[in-house]
């Protein structure tokens, strides 16, 4: 990747959450940032631009640009943006069983590498009634973090929790996307999500998907960057870190727990991508822990 003009600088986020409005958003050349950006188009037109590809963008769309992805925009005709631009790891949010719903996999998930690689097919527009609603939230948000009283990035992060939310469940519902395989590889890794502790075969990740296997293979290779299998071990590995961590179960326990009857097969393969046995783990844990799903 070419070494893109870093802006992070001039949009000071000290507390890792701000609201940034463009209006009108002048084009701009390919720039990279450090924070994470829901960017919400509320009024005219432009092109967007990635390292590999172009879309047209207007009122009603909404994207996510994850951290360090070169983006750009050219041909602005009036056009107005409000990004939301923040820092997860800052805001400590609780996905809890976000992740349970196939369009928060497919919007914040696979659609920014989608489109990064120039092969977006699909995108989220809202309708006029859908913008009605949550605009004021946005503008709500920017009160309070101005406001920075007591409290302000408590409740901040719980009306971002709230805008995510509503996107996922606008992506899972929207009658108007393009192309639905976004959707579709969302749906299974809810799926596997909420069942990554049972035994999930490849027939039945394909019939979640409403695809044959082979279409499947390929789809979710291209769109997670891991064929199913392996996203599903990682997956169960991410857990049971997360348990060694947090829980005193014993091993045996967070195996079972995590998809694996077979304790010294979990052991072996825990050590293979760790680097550790899954009690150095729980004595020595990393200070930041891989994570295993990252691309």
């Amino acid at each position: 990747m070419k070494n893109y003009q870093n802006i992070s600088r001039d949009y000071k986020v000290p507390d890792g959450l701000k609201i940034i409005k463009a209006f009108p958003q002048p084009p701009m050349e390919l720039h990279t940032h450090d924070f994470n950006e829901l960017t919400f188009i509320t009024g005219g037109k432009g092109t967007h631009c990635t390292e590999d590809g172009e879309y047209r963008i207007s009122l009603g769309d909404v994207f996510f640009i994850r951290s360090g992805s070169p983006h750009g925009y050219r041909d602005t005709k009036d056009l107005h943006l409000i990004n939301v631009v923040f820092y997860p790891e800052k805001l400590s949010m609780p996905h809890s069983d976000i992740r349970n719903i196939p369009g928060y996999h497919a919007f914040f998930e696979l659609e920014p590498d989608m489109r990064v690689k120039g092969t977006l097919k699909s995108k989220l527009t809202l309708s006029t009634d859908e913008m009605h609603f949550i605009m004021p939230k946005i503008a709500e948000l920017d009160i309070i973090m101005r406001s920075r009283q007591d409290g302000f990035l408590f409740i901040g992060t719980a009306y971002l929790m709230q805008i995510i939310y509503f996107l996922s469940k606008k992506y899972t519902e929207s009658p108007r996307l393009e192309s639905a395989d976004p959707l579709r590889i969302g749906n299974v890794l809810s799926y596997i999500e909420k069942n990554y502790s049972r035994k999930i075969s490849l027939d039945k990740m394909a019939s979640m998907a409403n695809m044959s296997r082979s279409s499947l293979l390929r789809a979710f290779l291209k769109m997670s960057g891991y064929p199913p299998v392996e996203y599903l071990l990682r997956l169960r590995m991410k857990k049971a870190s997360e348990l060694l961590q947090k829980t005193s179960l014993s091993v045996s326990e967070i195996a079972a727990r995590c998809g694996f009857p077979d304790n010294n097969y979990f052991a072996r393969q825990f050590k293979k991508m760790n680097g550790m046995s899954p009690l150095q783990f729980r004595k020595n844990p990393p200070v930041s822990p891989d994570n295993h799903l990252s691309r």
